[in-house]
């Protein structure tokens, strides 16, 4: 049984990822909101309208008394950009004016802006560098708008731009993005990773469990992973919503089908089942299934998220990437048989019966090397308890955890050698039967790892600019370890 409680955790965890369940508990809000104060256009003649926050010195224009007059220097509409934004919530926006006078440094702009007949004249300075601002604020609609710009000395253009008018000045709530963090899903989290911590730190006792979580340090840093697990997978599955990885009603169907089948072949009865799921979480199993459902939903998502970033990996970086990395994807596959230097209870066997192991071994590499069949030899005569599943078969990588000598020999020879190897567990009869040590046979896996990189750091920049958390604490509060 707790063989079976350990595989559910595994599995569970494996498989928790993201869900919108039936209990809201936490709402996010967008971050970097713009708020523009509520003004209305300037109406009046008599009154300037005042140039933004930032905006380049207000100064008259005054010509010299008896200056001579000189032809004006070239100034265009083209040189000046007008950018409106609007604030839906406030039911307020901004007409952005940006100018470049060239060749000019720290000269006067006249400004006449004419709206609906009303005119208001003002002046700006430019900048060392021959550029004005000036922000019009507004909340009015279907505003066309005359700006006439006249720097000293340059002729004068005039911008006419126009403001919507769907923009009516009136505030129009706009749904602003958000996620929601579901009860259910946080729990599974926050005693998934209580029990991580405990196993961590060798916590088996009730008391000492107890004694740790009273600590308020301890109790905040759990909630806290807990709350950024739940969101980050959120946010996975709301991607993945978005990005149409959802699946199909058969596929979810089968999905709980299989998990239900799983857990009742381990605990006998959906009452068992019930119990278990929880005391390990304080959910339901129907919300134990929806959260299955919810983590192939993320799989999928990135399934077909990597396979359209494979199509765009060319093969001359992958190759570039191989040939720093050979280790992590040359391998070899080699068979062997092996006659065993210890009994079942792991005490070695005499000297005069390791002779004859030793015997043996060197006889079937001989027929090894006749060309008989290694896999029925291996099946027939192999010590290897697994022998009789895989015919003695293995996939041996630099990174496999396998004893030093066998690995050694496995992906030092080549191609069909074959001979003894002598390890902790006795005599290897062994034979290369596959390789993969080149460019050509790794491609699809080296395109494949780039892909999962990329992946991964496209996830990690929309969670970064995911909206941030406002805790609902009097939830948070009710659920203690």
């Amino acid at each position: 049984m707790k063989n079976a409680r350990r595989l559910l955790s595994v599995l569970t965890c494996l498989t928790m990822l993201v869900g919108i369940l039936p209990n809201q508990v936490f709402a996010q809000q967008p971050r970097n909101s713009v708020e523009l104060a509520s003004v209305v256009l300037p109406s009046s003649t008599s009154t300037p309208s005042a140039p933004a926050t930032g905006a380049p010195t207000v100064a008259p224009t005054v010509a010299p008394t008896g200056a001579p007059t000189a032809t004006p220097l070239p100034f265009t509409s083209e040189q000046i950009i007008v950018t409106n934004e609007f604030n839906h919530t406030l039911g307020t926006g901004v007409s952005k004016i940006r100018g470049t006078v060239s060749g000019a440094a720290n000269i006067s702009v006249n400004v006449v802006i004419k709206v609906f007949g009303t005119t208001t004249n003002t002046s700006v300075l430019c900048n060392s560098e021959g550029v004005f601002a000036y922000d019009i604020p507004f909340t009015n609609s279907g505003l066309s708008v005359d700006a006439t710009f006249t720097p000293t000395g340059y002729q004068s253009a005039t911008k006419k731009y126009f403001i919507p008018a769907d923009w009516n000045g009136i505030p129009t709530p706009k749904p602003s993005p958000s996620i929601t963090i579901e009860v259910d899903l946080y729990k599974v989290f926050f005693y998934s990773t209580k029990r991580t911590t405990e196993y961590s730190k060798y916590l088996f006792d009730n008391a000492e469990k107890k004694a740790f979580w009273a600590i308020k340090k301890n109790l905040d840093s759990l909630k806290t992973k807990a709350l950024s697990l739940s969101r980050e997978f959120t946010i996975k599955k709301d991607e993945a919503i978005k990005k149409k990885c959802t699946l199909t009603d058969s596929r979810i169907k089968n999905i709980k089908k299989e998990y239900t089948s799983l857990l009742l072949s381990i605990y006998g009865t959906q009452k068992k089942v019930d119990e278990v799921i929880y005391n390990d979480w304080h959910i339901s199993f129907a919300s134990y299934l929806k959260l299955c459902v919810d983590s192939e939903t993320i799989n999928n998502l990135k399934t077909k998220s990597v396979a359209k970033i494979i199509k765009g990996i060319t093969d001359a970086k992958a190759k570039v990437y191989y040939d720093k990395n050979k280790k992590k994807f040359d391998y070899v596959k080699v068979r062997h048989i092996l006659y065993r230097l210890n009994d079942d209870n792991g005490d070695q066997y005499p000297a005069d019966k390791r002779a004859e192991q030793k015997s043996k071994a060197a006889k079937m590499l001989e027929r090894v090397k006749k060309g008989e069949n290694m896999a029925y030899l291996a099946k027939k005569y192999s010590e290897d308890y697994a022998a009789s599943l895989n015919h003695g078969l293995y996939k041996v990588a630099y990174d496999s955890p396998m004893v030093t000598e066998f690995k050694s020999w496995a992906l030092n020879h080549k191609l069909g050698e074959s001979g003894i190897v002598r390890s902790i567990y006795g005599f290897h009869v062994m034979k290369v039967e596959f390789e993969s040590k080149t460019f050509a046979q790794n491609k699809a896996a080296v395109k494949l790892v780039l892909a999962g990189f990329q992946y991964e750091s496209n996830i990690k920049y929309l969670i970064s600019k995911a909206p941030t958390l406002i805790k609902n604490q009097s939830e948070l509060d009710k659920i203690t370890p």
